[in-house]
């Protein structure tokens, strides 16, 4: 029998990229994770997403399976045949945890929310641009070319050695006419897979490695995430870390910005703890006969709430949030607010403890001992001190980030969740994250009336906080809401861009807005305005992000630190309709006690009272975790990211562009190192004489 003629060129390639069982589980795996994380997050659902977005997210998942396996059986040639399963079992194992973690992940990052997409460079603003041109981030990016640009020189080589070897003579022992598939197609073309896949890679994951140990940052590598997440739970009970002391010249010009306490520390090692709030009078005198009235406090965080769409602050977006706008006109407002913590979770912290977390708080779990693990005070452990009752409502599940057991720990005696809100309201539709603001606004009246009623009966005022959830990007709202529109369909409010996804986010807002109408309105009932202080803001602003650019694209600078609006009501004083100062989240602890005229001993509060110190220190300063921080003085503001601050320091350049500047890049850099270092030694306040440990 006649030898059949040499295989064609490139013919021993393609078998060695016939697929098997192994790839195909594989395959069928990753995108199982990556398709029940996009469910989970309701991303099918979004008007801006396109099939190139699904797309792109599938072909990297195949692309990553297939360079693993490919390589491992490249790799298989050159060990004995019997090692050959164990390890292709071995990498398939890996390569199927790594690629469960990265999709499991996907809660905070999907679709055009990636690095994975293009339009992840949505979000690259300029000052991270610049920081591009740094060595270390050409260097990345040279390696990310690389591979790409050696991958046909490499499947040229392979094509050749693939040719020889068909054309080579056979064992005559062999088959006749059996194919001829060379170990070098199998090695080589696993090689250049992987280094097609780590190409793809290269930046997000030098991105990750570049930041700071302790950033928890999903939009980067998860895997790492998780690592880093692991350690820290591993060595949770053991603060090992010491506190540098601050430079004598650094810590005057801190302190003299109002960023952290002045004089020397009140309990050595403790630099933030402090006693007494150490604010002069209120400006705005009681009125007669309520020097004794202890006022109910209700504190409204609506989710993502920005000022841009508040039209009585902004001139934007009439009628968007019209009810928003006659309470701004109606009550005090401080116009020049700031967040200056992102996201929800620590900006949740800023809020109720006035520190700033160096990232995901420390003590959001539980520890292997279910204890508070960084003790601090909040608004609410001070509260319960002076004997307030104090219930906070959120419409999701506590048990996410462990949020339920923060605030039990931080003074809170109840905390009503999503499963509060399934037992009040049998069959009645929830969002997926949690009960919508409609459902929202009825359980909060109701809880409202509940805490009247024992205040009557044993005269304990209460603190109620609520956080919403609609106005969470892309839009949590339900189907149903949407935006007036007149007779042909079009928008009734102003300045609606031209964009479903868009649209869809400003539905919620106004949606939100008439529910909180509807509580304002309740509240604002004559008794009970009589004995509530009430305040409204949000937990932080919104992101930008591909849903949201259209909105705030020449309307707002910054990506994460903006505008937020903050309006009270105070029963006992009249206060002034408008309140000239600038302030931040860190300020709204100190201001509510302040106003209450509540004794505090000793506290860690890191801000200052809006009717008291902090018009003498007209400057604030926010963080989000390790990678950006935001500056702020009377005339400009700046977010810059690590990188940009590390290049203003080097240059000796100013921090702000416009007005007085008390601190410089190189301060800010070493205040947030400081910060951490006091977070991992649990240096905020001693464990010994804090009473939320033991609740």
């Amino acid at each position: 029998m006649t030898d059949p003629s040499p295989q064609p060129e490139g013919s021993a390639l393609l078998r060695a990229l016939r697929p098997t069982w192994a790839w195909a589980l594989a395959c069928a795996t990753a995108l199982a994770f990556r398709f029940s994380a996009w469910g989970l997050r309701l991303a099918f659902e979004r008007a801006d997403v396109r099939p190139v977005h699904v797309a792109l997210g599938v072909a990297y998942d195949v692309l990553l399976v297939t360079a693993l396996l490919w390589a491992t059986r490249g790799a298989a040639t050159l060990l004995p045949v019997r090692r050959t399963p164990a390890l292709s079992w071995a990498v398939a194992g890996v390569a199927s945890v790594a690629l469960a973690v990265r999709t499991l992940d996907l809660g905070h990052c999907y679709l055009v929310q990636c690095h994975w997409a293009p339009e992840a460079f949505l979000y690259l603003e300029p000052s991270y641009l610049r920081a591009l041109a740094r060595p270390t981030y050409i260097a990345a990016l040279a390696g990310a070319l690389v591979p790409l640009l050696a991958l046909p020189a490499l499947i040229r080589w392979d094509l050749r050695v693939s040719l020889a070897a068909s054309q080579r003579p056979r064992d005559p022992a062999g088959t006749p006419g059996a194919p001829v598939v060379p170990a070098a197609p199998r090695a080589t073309l696993g090689v250049a897979l992987l280094l097609a896949a780590s190409a793809a890679a290269a930046l997000p994951a030098f991105d990750a490695f570049n930041a700071p140990e302790d950033v928890f940052n999903p939009r980067l590598v998860p895997e790492l995430n998780f690592v880093v997440q692991w350690r820290a739970w591993r060595h949770s009970d053991d603060a090992k870390a010491t506190v540098t002391p601050l430079p004598p010249e650094t810590r005057t010009r801190l302190a003299q910005a109002g960023v952290i306490p002045a004089g020397d520390p009140v309990l050595p090692g403790y630099p933030l703890v402090q006693r007494g709030l150490g604010e002069p009078p209120v400006p705005h005198p009681l009125r007669p006969g309520t020097a004794q009235q202890r006022p109910n406090v209700v504190l409204a965080v609506v989710e993502s709430l920005d000022s841009l769409f508040v039209h009585g602050l902004s001139g934007r977006y009439r009628g968007v949030m019209p009810e928003l706008s006659k309470l701004a006109a109606a009550h005090t407002r401080v116009d020049a607010f700031y967040n200056t913590a992102t996201p929800t979770i620590s900006a949740l912290t800023a809020l109720l403890c006035s520190v700033n977390p160096p990232t995901h708080p420390r003590d959001m779990a539980e520890g292997k001992r279910g204890e508070v693990l960084t003790a601090h005070t909040c608004l609410s452990d001070l509260l319960h001190h002076a004997g307030y009752r104090t219930v906070f409502v959120m419409g999701s599940p506590s048990s996410m980030t462990r949020t339920g057991d923060f605030l039990k720990h931080h003074g809170f005696d109840e905390v009503h969740d999503r499963a509060d809100f399934e037992a009040r309201y049998p069959g009645r539709a929830l969002g997926h994250w949690g009960a919508y603001d409609d459902a929202m606004v009825d359980y909060v009246q109701e809880q409202i009336v509940r805490l009247e009623a024992l205040k009557t009966r044993d005269g304990r005022p209460y603190l109620l906080l609520f956080m919403t959830i609609d106005t969470h990007e892309p839009g949590m709202a339900k189907d149903s809401c949407a935006l007036p529109h007149d007779a042909q369909g079009r928008p009734t409010v102003d300045d609606v861009p031209d964009d479903a996804a868009a649209e869809r986010l400003l539905a919620a807002y106004h949606c939100t807005d008439r529910e909180l109408g509807r509580l304002f309105r309740f509240l604002g009932e004559p008794t009970r305005a009589a004995d509530t202080l009430w305040l409204l803001t949000g937990d932080h602003v919104a992101f930008r992000t591909a849903t949201s650019r259209p909105l705030l694209a020449g309307r707002r600078e910054g990506w994460s630190f903006a505008r937020m609006p903050l309006l009270l009501h105070d029963p006992r004083r009249a206060l002034p309709k408008r309140v000239p100062v600038l302030g931040g989240t860190l300020d709204i602890a100190p201001t509510v006690l302040h106003l209450l005229g509540t004794r505090v001993g000793l506290h860690s509060l890191t801000g200052r009272s809006l009717f008291g110190r902090r018009k003498d220190h007209p400057f604030v300063l926010g963080r989000l975790g390790g990678r950006l921080a935001f500056a702020r003085n009377g005339a400009s503001g700046h977010e810059a990211s690590r990188s940009t601050l590390e290049t203003i320091c080097e240059g000796r350049t100013l921090l702000l562009p416009k007005g007085p500047n008390p601190l410089t890049a190189c301060d800010v850099l070493t205040w947030m190192a400081w910060q951490d270092q006091l977070w991992d030694a649990r240096r905020l306040f001693p464990r010994t004489v804090y009473w939320g440990e033991s609740r």
